[in-house]
């Protein structure tokens, strides 16, 4: 029979486990719903939601109320902790994008390879098992998976070339393309076709190679979220559009296997924020980071810098001389002086 699962189980995880094959006997689906906090399910009346499929797991499954996250909670690094079971200082995917304080916004996608500790994709290849996944951050690249359509930020397929770069970093060759010959283009114009379009193709994958574990990635309700906030009412129809999906999924792997376990994690969850500190300023005032004259469009742009600053809903900061005590400690300085003038180190 079939079994649901387990709701919000991996993140919190402390290693992986490679089981003998003869020992194996249920494929496992690990679906990843970015930015869904729990009580968006355990308390879903409240919240006015209709998630059925969602729901089931409180009832026929094992969930949990919550995990400690990772420190930064944000996307790519606790999806990577997601896969591996250690902290971002062991995995090595510390942030969204690699650093560049001289072009902030337009820095370097993080790569499946990127990650420095064993997956799970990885894990069960070793056990001899067929894997797949379907646009989950740091695959790009990755080992370990056999079927595989990842995320590559700004390489969605909008334009011809777009669709050509996807083809050629899908793997294995060509099979993106033949997936198309019977589900359709792989177009997402936005993060609402995203979803439906990723959707479909793990549907066939599924089907067509029956992968004993598989990994999917839905990600409107996070984009939503960072746009209006949370428990808003542009985020229940995202949230019941998405469980619908997964309903589907579920279904799907279910008939391919009546023993598939299907897990939901998120990365991380929302709350609404106050204040927003732009610590670029705060250090260019300072004199620790060199700021050019106005552009065009009254832009100011980093020229030269002794701390640099790669900001998200988190802040990460570095050096760029680790070994400068002086300005080691102007930093914390600064920081411990913006903390009580705003209101505290939660702003």
């Amino acid at each position: 029979m079939s079994y649901v699962g387990v709701l919000f189980g991996f993140l919190g995880m402390a290693g992986l486990a490679i089981t003998p094959v003869d020992a194996l006997s249920a494929p496992v689906v690990l679906i990843s719903v970015d930015g869904l906090r729990p009580d968006a399910i355990s308390r879903a009346d409240a919240h006015g939601l209709r998630v059925p499929n969602l729901r089931r797991f409180l009832s026929e499954g094992a969930y949990a109320e919550g995990v400690i996250g990772v420190y930064p909670t944000s996307t790519v690094p606790s999806h990577a902790t997601i896969v591996t079971g250690v902290d971002p200082a062991v995995h090595g995917i510390i942030d969204n994008t690699v650093f560049d304080p001289i072009h902030p916004g337009s820095e370097g996608y993080i790569w499946g390879r990127d990650i420095k500790a064993q997956t799970l994709w990885q894990a069960a290849t070793v056990a001899g098992l067929k894997t797949a996944s379907v646009h989950w951050p740091t695959t790009v690249d990755a080992l370990g998976i056999t079927y595989n359509i990842p995320q590559y930020a700004g390489a969605h397929a909008i334009t011809h070339s777009d669709q050509r770069l996807m083809e050629a970093i899908s793997r294995p060759d060509g099979y993106l393309s033949s997936l198309e010959e019977k589900v359709g283009p792989f177009v997402d114009h936005d993060y609402h076709e995203w979803d439906r379009v990723g959707e479909r193709f793990a549907e066939q994958i599924l089907r067509d190679q029956r992968p004993a574990f598989m990994t999917v990635h839905f990600v409107e309700l996070d984009d939503v979220q960072h746009r209006v906030g949370v428990f808003r009412p542009e985020g229940a129809p995202v949230l019941e559009s998405i469980d619908a999906l997964i309903g589907q999924l579920m279904r799907t792997a279910f008939d391919v296997d009546p023993s598939t376990v299907i897990v939901v994690v998120s990365d991380h969850g929302f709350t609404d924020i106050h204040t927003e500190v732009n610590l670029v300023k705060v250090f260019a005032d300072a004199g620790l980071i060199r700021l050019s004259a106005p552009d065009g469009t009254g832009k100011r742009h980093v020229i030269d810098w002794q701390v640099g600053v790669q900001a998200g809903e988190t802040s990460a900061l570095y050096l760029k001389n680790p070994q400068d005590q002086v300005v080691r400690n102007r930093v914390r300085a600064i920081l411990a002086a913006n903390a009580k003038v705003r209101g505290g180190p939660h702003s």
